[in-house]
């Protein structure tokens, strides 16, 4: 049974790591909310890239999770520290409660420094 967990986990690792935002040299992370989403700037690749956060990051009762869930007007209040997003998010109970994420998990950038989901 070890033998197939130990791989699986180092398969995982590797994922998290490999076209990450800060491990692909992406920097100035900034956070803006426009009429509909959460907007989300880095420098990469010699330009600023603008990805909408609902694209890849969403809330499932309460939590952030990278993944297309669509986080849309269900999470408020939210900031960013360094690549972590931190957010008010609405459970299925209506109540708010804060959440955070690393969008490194979440964001990477493509060849040609845009954005795109990582996974």
């Amino acid at each position: 049974m070890r033998l197939h967990i130990l791989p699986l986990v180092i398969s995982l690792a590797a994922v998290r790591v490999h076209g990450a935002l800060t491990s692909a040299g992406c920097s100035d992370f900034s956070l803006a909310r426009d009429e509909s989403d959460w907007q989300f700037s880095s420098s990469c690749g010699g330009g600023t890239a603008k990805f909408p956060l609902s694209a890849c990051v969403g809330n499932i009762n309460g939590v952030l999770t990278c993944g297309k869930y669509f986080m849309g007007a269900s999470c408020k209040d939210c900031s960013l520290a360094g690549s972590v997003l931190s957010c008010a998010c609405t459970t299925n109970a209506y109540t708010a409660q804060t959440s955070t994420v690393d969008l490194d998990g979440c964001l990477s950038p493509d060849p040609t420094g845009s954005l795109q989901c990582h996974a």
